[in-house]
């Protein structure tokens, strides 16, 4: 009898398999997937819980690679006001102020709504140094955004770690604001390793349309503020 072709026998399953291996994990880093995001989400998720925060948060150089790499899809909510994004804002960031988060009617845009709970999107709120976007993004988070981040240690952090993804200078910060710690630090517990994604745990992009360019290219996150 003559031999099945080649991809017959390249396709052919085996029938069964050793378990020897089945809790031996592979090191291959294959890019940003959805389980390494849930991963991380869960190694600290504890830390979390007893601050009672229900968000996750970027590190600025996160951050500042996400904007830059483009390699997730992401839409980036400047909570301060109007006219604090006027003067500096981080790049493809719209303005969103944190009080719309408080209305009972129509809290989200339509372009919010796009991104809410979409596989391999994230949310991310900006502020000066965490103390709208936290309780924001914990809002958020009551009104069923699951994929709601926060930029670690705010505008202030990004302005120190990564300065190339800002549009503007930030304004010094008020005198009775200064401290020898950061403020994400002094109202929200700190944001340590175990706290904080990285752009690997970030859902993937593989099979997805980057909106990156579509926002550097006059598209929501071109600079513009949101009209709920």
């Amino acid at each position: 009898a003559p031999s099945p072709p080649l991809r017959n026998i390249l396709n052919r399953r085996v029938a069964s398999r050793s378990g020897k291996y089945d809790n031996v994990r592979s090191r291959l880093n294959t890019g940003l997937t959805v389980d390494r995001a849930i991963e991380r989400a869960s190694k600290s998720s504890a830390g979390r819980e007893l601050r009672g925060e229900k968000f996750r948060r970027l590190k600025p150089s996160t951050f500042a690679q996400m904007l830059a790499e483009e390699a997730v899809e992401y839409l980036v909510l400047d909570v301060r006001e109007g006219d604090d994004f006027d003067v500096c804002h981080a790049r493809n960031s719209v303005s969103y102020p944190a009080p719309i988060f408080s209305h009972s009617m129509h809290p989200f845009s339509a372009e919010v709504l796009r991104y809410k709970n979409r596989d391999g999107a994230v949310i991310v709120l900006v502020d000066d140094d965490e103390r709208l976007a936290a309780p924001a993004a914990n809002l958020c988070y009551e009104k069923g955004v699951d994929n709601i981040f926060i930029l670690s240690g705010g505008l202030r952090r990004l302005a120190e770690d990564a300065p190339s993804a800002l549009i503007g200078e930030l304004p010094p910060r008020p005198a009775t604001a200064m401290s020898s710690k950061s403020p994400h630090r002094k109202y929200y517990g700190g944001s340590g390793a175990s706290d904080t994604a990285s752009l690997r745990s970030l859902p993937s992009y593989n099979s997805m349309r980057s909106v990156g360019s579509f926002m550097s290219h006059g598209g929501p996150g071109h600079g513009r503020a949101f009209r709920p």
